[in-house]
C-alpha cells in the first residue's frame, strides 16, 4: 500500500505530494482527510463492488439508482474516487432494474414534416 518512493518527474512528485496530503493510514488502512465528517475508508476496487452490490441489493431490497448509491454509500463512512460514476454504471447494467424500471405511459410524438 505504501511504497515511500516519489516519482522522479519534479512535477509528478509535486502532484503526489499534494495529493497524499489529503489521506492518512491508519492501521495499515488508508481513509481520506475531512474537516466535517468522520474519516471514510478508502475502498479499492474489489471492496468497491461488494459494497455496491451490498447496499443495491441490500437488505431493504432498495435498488437505488447511481446518485443515491453513491451517496449512501458515503454516508457509512466510506470513499472512493470513482464511487459516483461507478454507482451509476452499476445500477444502470443491473438487468433486474432494467426490466421493472418505471416506463413512460404518453404516447410518442409524431412528427410531422412539412
Amino acid at each position: 500500500m505504501e511504497k515511500q518512493m516519489l516519482p522522479l518527474s519534479k512535477k509528478e512528485a509535486h502532484k503526489v505530494r499534494y495529493r497524499a496530503a489529503s489521506y492518512t493510514t491508519i492501521n495499515g488502512k488508508l481513509y481520506r482527510r475531512s474537516d466535517s465528517s468522520p474519516l471514510p475508508q478508502y475502498l479499492d476496487t474489489k471492496e468497491q463492488r461488494l459494497t455496491l452490490e451490498t447496499v443495491h441489493e441490500g437488505i431493504c431490497d432498495e435498488h437505488l439508482v447511481g446518485r443515491a448509491l453513491a451517496f449512501k454509500i458515503l454516508r457509512q463512512d466510506f470513499y472512493s474516487p470513482t464511487l459516483r460514476a461507478d454507482a451509476h454504471q452499476h445500477a444502470k447494467n443491473y438487468k433486474q432494474c432494467q426490466l421493472f424500471s418505471p416506463t413512460s405511459k404518453q404516447p410518442q410524438r409524431k412528427w410531422i414534416q412539412s
